[in-house]
């Protein structure tokens, strides 16, 4: 069913495939002897093959097969250390914009978090009406709760501890403030401690 017959190259056996395909060998065998560096059924030679094995040892030039030298490689090391790229905070805040319209838009999904789970079953239990992901202007809350007109964040601490990152939640939460929001932030180290406390706090 629309296969046709095929000659291996290199054991010359015949073989079926599609003719799409475009098969050349019979068996991943027959492929591996029959490439070269000039695919044409040369197998590689000795010193090719010994100069291949030691192109991942972060050589210079892996065809000469010289390793760095320690000095050579922490010289490399410290001059990356000192060369970040480091974006401006116009560059962060279009990144911070364009993120948020994908998310707003449902290109990016943002799945739940363990904490946020926990911070969502003690809502539930509890009666409290909620809207998750719910969306402003500067970016996307955790939760908001129409009862109190309250805005709950869950931040994870090793990201939210970022110099960059505490900007944008202070800018966030000034902003929502003068918006007539309540804004309470939570730890994810909070939530998974002792979350029925997190919870009367909102209470």
């Amino acid at each position: 069913m629309g296969q046709i017959l095929h000659t291996c190259e290199k054991c010359t056996s015949e073989f079926y495939a599609w003719k799409a395909h475009h098969r050349r060998f019979c068996s991943v065998k027959c492929s591996k002897i029959g490439r070269s560096p000039w695919n044409k059924g040369i197998p590689w030679s000795v010193e090719m093959k010994e100069k291949l094995s030691k192109a991942h040892l972060g050589v210079p030039n892996p065809h000469i097969g010289v390793p760095r030298t320690p000095e050579t490689r922490k010289k490399i090391s410290d001059y990356w250390k000192t060369h970040k790229r480091t974006y401006s905070k116009e560059t962060r805040l279009k990144h911070s914009k364009n993120m948020i319209h994908k998310m707003k838009t449902g290109i990016i999904t943002n799945e739940d978090t363990l904490p946020e789970r926990l911070f969502e079953n003690q809502l539930l239990f509890n009666n409290i009406l909620y809207v998750k992901q719910y969306k402003y202007a500067l970016g996307i809350a955790d939760f908001w709760l129409p009862e109190t007109n309250m805005i709950i964040e869950i931040d994870g601490e090793y990201w939210h501890s970022k110099p960059y990152v505490k900007e944008r939640d202070i800018r966030q939460t000034e902003h929502l403030i003068d918006d007539g929001y309540n804004v309470v932030r939570f730890t994810d180290k909070e939530i998974l401690e002792n979350v029925e406390k997190c919870i009367s706090r909102v209470r």
